[in-house]
């Protein structure tokens, strides 16, 4: 009798266990739904709100918000954030979505190349980095090379500048280092007197090289014109005399101011007729530059006349007539008591002529 009443009454005691357990695992079950209801709540609206951001844990900055802008063309594009960060946070900007960097938190942000960039919210009080962020992609133009240093060659008349190809840019000459002009891009450039050249180079897109290539030219030297040609005039001929050159020229005859023969550069040139004008020209030996005018002399010779036809002879008593006939226009013929006589006294130039 006294063991049937034991076991009932363990029985009993296990029978009230087993209720108080099923009640605490109802109660844990129920907590543990409003739990992931709560959570799941929490997950669902941050998702749909930004799909950049996620709950917040505490102490954590709130994620940045507003957008980024871009400009600027070539080279390095300027990003702007629209809007500022709330007291306590700091901005910063990051080449990543998951960047830490503490660097740059100013209002904008240089981007040197083509990517994305980031800004992220920092609070330092907590030393804890939001979850979301603002993004931007860019596309950088970039700047294309200094094109390559051109060659130059210096003449008489001007100077030649070349360049070298100019791939998938177009170099353009420029009077000015930071010269923009697209007038001239062809491979040589021809100009006169001294001073510098540039090359800059631009891309498809319009963007130019930050620096140019420079060529200083000088037109070579020329001689200054020659002095005065002297004139002799001679019976029979007219001696042209030209003045002595500096030691690194000479002095050529030439028969127009323009010349450029190296035939002649005799110290005298004689005429022996007629009439005309001779040139002189100067030359630098060793460059060949030619003076940019000339000197000049007209000259006249004067020609020797012809020899008198002979006289007619009338021999009278006593004496003898000569007559001679009418010497041409221009000339006075004289009578001489020798072949080479050269008497000009009037009686000389009478028609007859009384031998006694």
């Amino acid at each position: 009798m006294n063991s049937n009443r034991i076991i009932e009454s363990i029985n009993k005691g296990l029978l009230v266990i087993g209720i108080l357990l099923m009640l605490s695992a109802l109660a844990l079950a129920g907590n543990n739904e409003e739990d992931n209801k709560t959570v799941s709540g929490v997950v669902a609206n941050a998702t749909s709100e930004n799909p950049k951001t996620s709950p917040t844990p505490p102490g954590a900055p709130a994620d940045p918000t507003g957008s980024i802008t871009e400009s600027g063309t070539c080279g390095n594009k300027t990003l702007t954030r629209t809007h500022s960060p709330p007291p306590g946070d700091v901005w910063y900007w990051q080449t990543s979505y998951n960047g830490t960097s503490v660097t740059y938190d100013a209002s904008t942000y240089s981007a040197p190349s083509t990517g994305t960039y980031y800004i992220k919210a920092y609070k330092p009080s907590s030393q804890q980095w939001s979850n979301g962020y603002l993004s931007k992609s860019v596309t950088i133009n970039s700047l294309p090379s200094t094109p390559a240093t051109p060659s130059v060659s210096n003449g008489c008349t001007g100077s030649t500048l070349t360049r070298s190809s100019s791939g998938s840019n177009t170099w353009y000459w420029q009077t000015s280092s930071g010269g923009t002009s697209t007038s001239n891009s062809s491979t040589t450039y021809n100009t006169t007197g001294s001073g510098t050249m540039y090359l800059r180079a631009r891309s498809s897109a319009g963007c130019w090289s930050t620096n140019s290539a420079s060529r200083t030219y000088a037109e070579l030297a020329k001689p200054a014109t020659p002095g005065s040609i002297s004139e002799t005039n001679n019976c029979g001929n007219t001696v042209l005399t030209r003045p002595t050159p500096p030691p690194t020229q000479t002095y050529y005859w030439q028969t127009s101011s323009g010349g450029t023969s190296t035939g002649n550069s005799a110290l005298t040139q004689t005429k022996y007729s007629g009439t005309g004008t001779e040139y002189v020209r100067a030359r630098i030996n060793s460059t060949g530059c030619w003076s940019n005018s000339s000197s000049s002399e007209y000259y006249t010779v004067n020609s020797v006349p012809s020899t008198p036809s002979a006289p007619t002879v009338t021999n009278n008593c006593g004496s003898t007539t000569l007559t001679r006939s009418s010497p041409p226009s221009g000339v006075t013929w004289y009578w001489q008591s020798s072949s080479s006589g050269t008497s000009t006294s009037p009686a000389d130039a009478a028609s007859t002529k009384i031998l006694t």
